[in-house]
């Protein structure tokens, strides 16, 4: 009978919505794993960097430091691609690096890490013990596309799926 019918298509409807937003859930952990992986790649080059900083500057102006510089140039450009940077020569041929929200990453041979602390069920990211996690989901990159989408889109996408789930069972 109809009915019936519009029974089916309403759990059918309701089954669909659900599998939706468990993807969307799904999604948003993946988000949250895949961060956590940049974070290490972040920091691992930001180390590098400093190194190079350090090598450059001991056997510059003595030696030619080209191939070290073409080294350091390489890991600032991949840091570009994970997240927003800037960068400021120093003297003795070294680098300052900070995020382009203007937190410190590198300061020739030193390194600020950044770190990840679970706050209300997501990882926020420190540096220096203060949250950035807005600086970097802004400041473009990898890891700024990966966090504007589990802070932005995905939390917009969930209040979506909420309203319409409201909506349909409401009529």
């Amino acid at each position: 009978t109809t009915s019936h019918a519009r029974a089916r298509s309403r759990d059918t409807l309701a089954q669909s919505m659900q599998g939706a937003a468990k993807s969307v859930a799904i999604e948003k952990e993946s988000l949250e794993s895949q961060s956590l992986i940049v974070l290490q790649q972040v920091n691992a080059l930001t180390k590098s960097i400093a190194l190079l900083n350090n090598r450059i500057q001991q056997v510059s102006p003595s030696t030619n430091p080209g191939v070290l510089e073409d080294q350091r140039q390489q890991d600032l450009l991949d840091l570009s691609q994970l997240i927003g940077i800037h960068t400021i020569s120093t003297g003795g041929n070294g680098i300052t690096v900070t995020t382009s929200g203007g937190a410190m990453l590198v300061a020739d041979n030193t390194v600020t890490p950044l770190t990840g602390s679970l706050i209300n069920g997501a990882t926020h990211y420190l540096s220096g013990g203060t949250d950035i996690t807005t600086q970097l989901a802004s400041g473009g990159g990898k890891l700024g596309g990966m966090l504007a989408a589990r802070d932005i889109d995905i939390p917009a996408l969930q209040k979506s799926l909420d309203v319409l789930a409201y909506g349909i069972s409401t009529t």
